[in-house]
């Protein structure tokens, strides 16, 4: 047989030691950095126990005005204190949380002025999305996802997050569906108010006015499929209404 060409040979060689190189320069890099492989862990978590606490903020699991304790949150997301101070920070700083030393961290409490700054820049946006959805057909395509949605909604009844998770994918396929990012990004600064205003309606009301809250999603949902836009726009302000009252009730029995 004949021997392998010397360029083969060297070609081999060279992708064997490739690898080798490579990881001798990643980790003295690292090394050199002073260990940026933990910090970029570091930031990775930090951002977890953000997103852990937030939802249940949004989902009322963490009540609105309630006591949150820094050591509490640590055992429960199983993380040190400093991760969780940082994402009080943050949160604090987009409103979700007030942080005092007298008063500890408390979680922002949801006034009947804010439910109706929310509920009327959402109208605004409700509006001009009806007409551009009808305008272009996209009707149906946005009644299976939201129909979608809906399902795990309902099946999720019984787990706070889960159910503020599926109701807030459920409101931004609304605007979503228009690929506007412009708009979708307005409305990504609003949507966890209103999942988070609409969740405290929604664990204030008996069974029975909940049941037909879901009806008229579902009414909503049926609208797009056979096309009725005025339906959809009477759903819409159904839904709206259902919830601002049932927050009315609960906040005016909490000043009681």
């Amino acid at each position: 047989m004949y021997g392998m060409p010397n360029n083969i040979r060297s070609t081999n060689i060279v992708n064997r030691v490739k690898p080798v190189i490579f990881l001798s320069m990643y980790w003295l890099g690292i090394r050199l950095l002073g260990g940026a492989l933990p910090a970029l862990e570091k930031t990775k978590r930090s951002e977890q126990v953000y997103e852990a606490i937030k939802a249940k903020i949004i989902s009322n699991e963490f009540e609105p005005g309630g006591l949150l304790q820094e050591r509490t949150l640590a055992e429960m997301l199983h993380v040190s204190r400093t991760p969780v101070r940082e994402a009080e920070i943050r949160l604090a700083q987009e409103g979700w949380l007030d942080l005092s030393s007298q008063k500890g961290i408390r979680v922002r409490e949801v006034t009947l002025r804010k439910v109706k700054e929310i509920f009327e820049i959402r109208g605004f946006i409700e509006e001009y999305t009806i007409e551009q959805i009808f305008a272009r057909g996209l009707n149906r395509k946005l009644a299976g996802e939201m129909d979608a949605d809906l399902r795990r909604i309902k099946e999720s009844l019984e787990n706070q997050e889960e159910m503020a998770r599926h109701s807030f994918a459920f409101h931004s396929h609304f605007v979503g569906i228009l690929g506007n990012q412009t708009l979708n990004a307005i409305w990504e600064k609003i949507i966890e108010e209103i999942v988070r205003i609409g969740m405290l309606g929604v664990m204030s009301t008996c069974d029975s006015t909940l049941e037909e809250f879901w009806g008229e999603h579902e009414n909503l949902v049926n609208s797009l499929w056979t096309g009725e836009k005025e339906q959809v726009r009477r759903s819409l302000q159904m839904i709206k209404e259902e919830v601002f009252q049932s927050v009315e009730r609960k906040l005016q029995k909490d000043m009681a």
